[in-house]
């Protein structure tokens, strides 16, 4: 997971310079939107906009290039991180596409007398960007400082994190560092009356928390309307069809189901039963015509198994070759959840490249699903409203509260 990680700020908060070091560290590759831009019009920003007297005459192409450019930027396979130059986030359609499609949203923040103060030494660079002045003159601190409190609101609100730069490079880039390696949260719906979508649908959108919306189909009548409902849905989508024999209701073959989720579009995962054995291997082949992921899931609603057993069930998930590997356990005592940490070590040892699902329902779930920072699992699930797909999920408000605590 974490493929896609967004950055963005004001001018001058240094997130362009956070971002190339950010993405040496981590071994990613860095997007810079503005350099991409200029790319597709061949030739500087502020040459374009010169070739223009009036400001309307280039701002409704140059928008349409930017949008283009993030979608674009953040659809590219690969580990990535893509800085945005500061009015990017400003765009209520930027920021939809980027809550559908980034892992993680990162704010840079500064001072803003600091800010001030790097576009003041460096005035005749900060000059080319055309959100500053049209046309070319020099900017004043008080113009810098209007710019600023008329959006430090979006800002604020439109990220997972905030990181503030206070000149210290390292420091700021180890923070980054931890941020971007911890949790996502996913909301299972299991109600899809159409209003009761629609809503949900809105007030998610507002959430950049919530990265992805587990489909549970196998509460769903009409499983032909899944494709629409996709096409609605503004995060990334998680299809499960649980059986009735892993707690589900899914009545009929594991074969049908198959059938059923291989007629599935555009999802970005499809979670799949390791019970449905040989037949994963079918779904796996039009997975992959889709350039959907593959979720291996395996549950225990009784207990937690041994670190044994889960490692036989690991070797069993393997054969089919799963973008994920999610396991789900009932731990009853501290020995269990030791357990699953032991495990979770052993699968970054013997794993690698491959994410990590790993869920404790009802008894001490609350630990386990509040450590997955440290632990270092893709995904975690909580509730949005009042539905929940399993025992020991809560509310992403409070999980969220334990998150950053």
């Amino acid at each position: 997971m974490n493929d896609a990680i967004v950055i963005y700020g004001m001018t001058g908060t240094g997130k362009s310079t956070l971002g190339k070091e950010l993405a040496q560290k981590e071994k990613y590759d860095f997007i810079d939107t503005d350099s991409t831009i200029e790319n597709i019009l061949g030739k500087s920003i502020k040459d374009y906009i010169d070739g223009h007297k009036k400001k309307g005459e280039w701002e409704e192409k140059f928008r349409t290039i930017e949008t283009e450019t993030i979608e674009n930027s953040l659809k590219k396979t690969g580990k990535k991180i893509i800085s945005l130059w500061w009015w990017a986030i400003i765009s209520p359609q930027n920021r939809e596409i980027i809550y559908k499609l980034a892992d993680k949203i990162i704010h840079i923040q500064s001072d803003i007398k600091d800010i001030v103060k790097r576009i003041m030494q460096d005035e005749k660079n900060w000059i080319h960007r055309p959100s500053f002045k049209y046309p070319w003159k020099s900017i004043t601190p008080e113009e810098i400082i209007e710019r600023w409190e008329a959006r430090k609101e979006i800002y604020k609100n439109s990220c997972d994190f905030t990181i503030h730069n206070n000149g210290n490079i390292s420091e700021s880039i180890q923070e980054l560092s931890e941020k971007i390696n911890i949790w996502n949260i996913c909301i299972p719906i299991t109600n899809f009356d159409p209003d009761s979508l629609k809503n949900t649908f809105e007030e998610i959108k507002k959430e950049p928390s919530i990265k992805f919306v587990e489909f549970r189909i196998d509460f769903l009548k009409n499983t032909r309307k899944i494709n629409e409902i996709i096409q609605q849905c503004p995060k990334k989508v998680i299809i499960t069809n649980r059986h009735t024999s892993e707690s589900g209701n899914f009545t009929w073959s594991f074969e049908k189901s198959i059938e059923i989720l291989s007629q599935i579009n555009n999802a970005d995962y499809i979670d799949i039963e390791i019970k449905s054995g040989d037949n994963i291997q079918n779904l796996k082949k039009e997975l992959e015509k889709k350039k959907t992921r593959l979720i291996t899931s395996y549950h225990n609603f009784k207990k937690t198994e041994t670190l044994d057993e889960l490692k036989n069930k690991l070797k069993e998930m393997k054969k089919h070759n799963p973008e994920v590997y999610k396991i789900a356990m009932m731990p009853k005592i501290e020995k269990d959840v030791e357990i699953i940490y032991k495990l979770t070590d052993y699968f970054k040892k013997n794993y690698q490249w491959k994410d990590l699902v790993f869920i404790s329902m009802w008894r001490l779930w609350e630990q386990t699903r509040a450590e997955i920072p440290k632990a270092g699992w893709m995904v975690t699930f909580a509730t949005f409203n009042k539905e929940w797909s399993a025992p020991g999920q809560i509310h992403y408000k409070k999980l969220q509260n334990k998150l950053y605590s």
